[in-house]
This record gives structure tokens, sequence and C-alpha cells, in this order.
């Protein structure tokens, strides 16, 4: 079974465990909203069914969401 990374923390938490707070974004708009919920910086992640997001460049930081909105 393979599960991309939101549904796995769902259900560790749903399960007792502490896992970091993040968002679900689906546009620009809601990244952008993300990041000021958690304020500071953030990391974006593509939801990809593949190993290797980080080797490929899929993943991205941003300081604020003025770099959320660029990436």
């Amino acid at each position: 079974m393979r599960l991309d990374e939101h549904t796995a923390k769902e259900l560790l938490a749903e399960r007792g465990f502490r896992i970091p707070r993040g968002y679900l974004a689906t546009t620009t708009a809601e990244a952008v909203d993300a990041c000021r919920r958690i304020g500071g910086a953030v990391v974006l992640k593509p939801l990809l069914l593949t190993g290797k997001r980080g080797k490929a460049g899929l993943i991205r930081f941003a300081e604020s969401d003025d770099d959320a909105r660029r990436e």
C-alpha cells in the first residue's frame, strides 16, 4: 500500500502520534494562506506518489508568504 504524506500524517494523528503542523494547499492562494497561518519559515512539498522529491528539486523552502507565492 502506498500513502501520500498528508494521508499518512492524518492516520498517525488519529492514533495519537504527534505530527508537525501542516496544511494541504491545492492552489497558490491556499499555499500563501497556509504560510500566513503557520508563520515563519515553511517547506512546500508536492503531493506525488514518487520517491526522491528532494533530489528532483520539487521540495522548496519559503521564509515568508511572499517567498511561497514565488515558489
